[in-house]
């Protein structure tokens, strides 16, 4: 647009002609706006992922090499983490059988 309203004001065209003309051959600026707006938030998310994803991918290959190098701590978070897992599915199993769900009687209300 810049390029061609100085042409055609040489070419004596006036410079407000010349400027409408340049800006209708460049085309609607808002949706051009619009275009750029969405494209830079498409890059702001893409370079957040990226980065989120880098940080996370070296943070476990650095836990799995810790690992590696104590296998018999590895071995005891493993251990402690199945054990902690198993009892909280046994209390719950225990408490909702229990606790939560009512019990069925053929004539509650007489209770």
């Amino acid at each position: 647009m810049t390029e061609q309203a100085p042409q055609l004001v040489e070419s004596d065209v006036e410079p407000e002609d010349a400027r409408r003309v340049a800006e209708q051959a460049f085309g609607d600026r808002q949706v051009y706006r619009q275009k750029c707006v969405a494209e830079q938030r498409r890059g702001a998310r893409m370079t957040w992922w990226r980065e989120s994803m880098s940080g996370l991918f070296l943070d476990v290959r650095y836990a799995l090499r810790g690992l590696r190098k104590a296998p018999g701590f590895a071995l005891g978070v493993v251990l402690t983490l199945g054990i902690g897992i198993g009892a909280n599915t046994v209390i719950f199993t225990v408490i909702d059988g229990t606790i939560l769900k009512p019990v069925n009687f053929p004539n509650p209300e007489q209770l």
